[in-house]
Order: C-alpha cells, then structure tokens, then sequence
C-alpha cells in the first residue's frame, strides 16, 4: 500500500515540504538527546561493538560472515545517524574505533 500522495499545488507542497523539514529536525533532535549523555555514549559503545563496527566480521562460514555483516550495517547505520544529528558524534566513534573511547561533552561543542 503506497501512502505518499502526490501533492500538485505549490502552497501544499511548500506546507507539507515545511512539516517534513520539522519531523526530521524533531528526530535529529531526539537521537542526539538520547545519545548525548555519558550512559547514553557508553550504550552506544556497547551497540557499536554488539554490531561489529570496529572489529572483523569474518566468520566460519559464510552464513556467519553474512548474519555478522548485516548486524555492522545496523551499527553502520546508526552511525550514520548520529552523525547526521551532530558531528560531534564522528569523534566519539572514531576514538571508539581507536578502543580509546570516553564520553564527550558534547553540550560544550554544541552552538
């Protein structure tokens, strides 16, 4: 079932163009809230490593090497999405991938 619906008139375009823009700041917005703090930072080094971001994922057997690769291209997504929301979140996870991780302020960096 397709639910876009195709929008002809500029003034409804430009309005529903508007209240995309604001549902997408609204979850840039909560990903970095949720993520922003120390336990939120330390579970998102859990989750990065759970999904094999920064180690092999070369397994036994293909099926292996195939259910790992789709666990990292969730981490990779998320990562990707903290990105997106704040850039300060591409320090965090590189240090991660340095296993040197510690939670940043990310309050300071903010504007």
């Amino acid at each position: 079932m397709n639910t876009e619906q195709v929008i002809t008139d500029p003034q409804e375009a430009a309005k529903a163009q508007t209240e995309a823009e604001k549902l997408e700041a609204l979850r840039r917005y909560r990903w970095r809230k949720v993520f922003e703090t120390e336990e939120g930072q330390a579970v998102l080094l859990d989750i990065l490593d759970m999904c094999h971001v920064h180690h092999s994922i070369f397994g036994r057997d293909a099926r292996e090497d195939a259910w790992f690769g789709g666990e990292r291209n969730i981490g990779m997504k998320i990562c990707a999405e903290l990105i997106e929301a704040s850039p300060f979140f591409e320090a965090l996870i590189f240090k991660a991938s340095l296993r040197r991780a510690k939670p940043i302020n990310l309050k300071e960096n903010e504007q």
